[in-house]
């Protein structure tokens, strides 16, 4: 399994699927039914902002944040 975690989202882990969510999700409803604990284990990627890039990149360039509906 994959994970990755992002400092800016607000839910901490997220499972970076790669086909069998179906099976993952079955797999839960029924030890969240029968009362058991599943540990989960893989690798955790974690991403973060390059703070001193996105200082160069606005002394060079103008950034807009644009509505998804627009």
């Amino acid at each position: 399994m994959l994970f990755a975690e992002y400092p800016w989202a607000e839910r901490r882990l997220y499972w970076l699927n790669d086909g069998g969510s179906h099976h993952f999700g079955a797999a839960r409803y029924q030890a969240c039914r029968l009362g058991i604990a599943v540990p989960l284990t893989g690798r955790l990627c974690r991403y973060g902002v390059n703070v001193p890039m996105i200082s160069a990149i606005r002394q060079q360039w103008h950034l807009f944040a644009v509505p998804a509906d627009e």
